[in-house]
C-alpha cells in the first residue's frame, strides 16, 4: 500500500519524537497539516485500511510507528458514533500510548447530533405578597431556555 504523498512522514516523525506525553502527542498531531489532510480527505474506511496496513508486519517494517498514531488520531476526528465503534475494534498492539490516545480522543469528542426540546412556555404570572403591589411583585418569566 502506498502512503499518499500529501502525508508528510517527516513532520509526523518529528512530532512523535519530541512528544513526552500522550496528551502532547495528540494535541500536536491533531494540529498537523498531514493529519488534518488525512481526516478531511480520507474516508473512515480508507483510514481503517491504512491503519490496518501500518500495523501489519509489512507496514510495520516499512513505515514508522508515528504514522500509525497519526492515522489513529485522524480517525478520532470522524463522525462520533462511527469513529467510536471503529476505534474500539482496532488493535493497539505495538502502540504504547494507544489506549491513552483513544481516551483523550473520547474525552474531546464533539457530538454531531443535537436534540431540540419543544415545550409550551408557562403563562406569565405575578405573585403579590401583601402590601404595595409595586414593591412586592415577583414576575415569573414567560419563557425558559434549555441549553444542552
Amino acid at each position: 500500500m502506498n502512503i499518499p504523498r500529501e502525508i508528510n512522514v517527516e513532520e509526523i516523525d518529528l512530532i512523535y519524537i519530541v512528544s513526552n506525553t500522550p496528551a502532547y502527542l495528540f494535541k500536536r498531531m491533531r494540529g498537523s497539516e498531514s493529519v488534518l489532510w488525512m481526516a478531511s480527505n480520507l474516508s473512515t474506511e480508507k483510514l481503517v485500511q491504512l491503519y490496518t496496513y501500518l500495523r501489519s508486519e509489512e507496514g510495520n517494517n516499512n513505515y514508522p510507528v508515528s504514522l500509525s498514531y497519526a492515522t489513529l488520531i485522524a480517525l478520532s476526528t470522524k463522525e462520533l458514533s462511527l469513529a467510536t465503534d471503529t476505534l474500539k475494534r482496532l488493535p493497539l498492539i505495538g502502540l504504547d500510548w494507544g489506549k491513552q490516545i483513544l481516551s483523550i480522543a473520547n474525552s474531546q469528542a464533539v457530538p454531531t447530533l443535537t436534540t431540540d426540546l419543544k415545550f409550551t412556555p408557562p403563562r406569565q404570572r405575578s405573585l403579590i405578597f401583601g402590601g404595595s403591589t409595586s414593591e412586592n411583585t415577583l414576575t415569573i418569566p414567560s419563557s425558559v431556555r434549555l441549553k444542552l
